[in-house]
């Protein structure tokens, strides 16, 4: 009888196991977050799973994918910051969403079209990435819809009749702080094959001199630029080209990071319409400092751009503060499920 009892024991044992085991692996993983009362799909969460290594491949600037999930950031593996920066998006997503209710704002039909419009055109641009990864038009068109509130909230209180509309003037104030306009010539000191002799840099810089002294006595600078490409690079302009006189006009964020900071710095320094040689470690730039609002089309033609780098980092420590406050669930299952290992990243597509 006790041999009996211990095998129907067993028995029921090895079915709860077997029930367990069949509840796990039906687990409901259609859902990733719940953020307050509003449930993310796990379409939606992949959307924003993609973003993050789209920008953990610029914050990296490496090659590959799969090179990428192999290094840390900020000092946390890779994988991680990924994942962390995808549920940051959410939390900003759902933030987004009460924000543009609380304030009463609404989706315009012009702007129900636009958003429409570009939820076939990233369909069709990133069909297979999409498919692979479980990404639906509806996950697409939802992420896009908030970029769109988004900005409407932004406008809201920056644009034109905003709660805190930024004027002309302050832009312009803001831009001539935050920026310089220069025209150059630049002079690379290595070539092919590697770092110039002495000799060869004082030549270098004998000429740029030469430069500065022969604009400085009347030639134009447009035509000494054009000149020296001429010469280098076997640079002929078109008759359409030499009559535009702001061909090589040019403005520079003073945070670039795509010119040397010793360049910007002795830029800031320079008079306008002064002419200097700048050295620095790969270049000389025979310089000119322009005006920056000579030509003020400039600043009504970037009007929108200019403001939105001036005020995004105040509207983001807004969203940040909104988004802080949510509560947060996750549903563990689907988190574990969808990882970024698991995605396609084409980097061909990210630029």
């Amino acid at each position: 009888m006790s041999q009996t009892i211990k095998k129907i024991a067993a028995l029921l044992l090895c079915c709860v196991m077997v029930f367990s085991l069949a509840a796990c692996s039906q687990a409901d993983v259609s859902w990733a977050m719940r953020v307050d009362d509003t449930e993310i799909s796990a379409g939606l969460y992949l959307f924003y799973l993609q973003n993050a290594f789209s920008e953990a491949i610029n914050e990296t600037q490496i090659p590959g994918a799969e090179q990428v999930l192999e290094v840390d950031i900020d000092g946390i593996p890779a994988s991680q910051w990924i994942e962390e920066h995808a549920q940051q998006s959410v939390k900003e997503h759902v933030a987004i969403e009460k924000w543009f209710d609380e304030l009463g704002l609404e989706v315009t039909a012009d702007g129900e079209n636009r958003i429409d419009n570009l939820t076939r055109s990233y369909m069709t641009q990133y069909a297979d990435q999409y498919e692979h990864n479980g990404i639906g038009e509806a996950s697409v068109k939802a992420a896009l819809t908030n970029v769109y509130k988004r900005q409407s909230i932004f406008n809201h209180y920056y644009g034109e009749e905003g709660v805190e509309e930024v004027s002309n003037d302050e832009l312009q104030a803001w831009a001539e702080e935050n920026y310089v306009k220069v025209r150059y010539i630049l002079m690379p000191l290595v070539d092919a094959d590697g770092e110039l002799s002495e000799e060869e840099k004082a030549d270098l810089l004998e000429r740029a001199n030469d430069y500065v002294e022969r604009a400085q006595n009347g030639e134009e600078f447009n035509d000494l630029i054009a000149e020296y490409d001429a010469e280098r690079y076997g640079t002929e302009l078109t008759d359409e080209e030499k009559e535009d006189e702001l061909r090589y006009d040019t403005y520079i964020p003073i945070n670039s990071e795509e010119y040397p900071t010793e360049f910007i710095e002795a830029v800031q320094q320079m008079e306008v319409n002064d002419f200097q040689v700048i050295e620095t470690e790969l270049y000389i730039f025979v310089t000119q400092r322009l005006n920056l609002m000579e030509i003020y089309n400039w600043l009504i033609e970037n009007q929108s751009a200019l403001l939105s780098e001036m005020k995004t980092p105040e509207f983001e420590e807004m969203l940040t503060q909104r988004s802080d406050t949510l509560n947060v669930e996750f549903n563990q299952p689907a988190i574990d499920k969808y990882q970024p290992e698991d995605l396609r990243i084409d980097i061909n597509l990210f630029g």
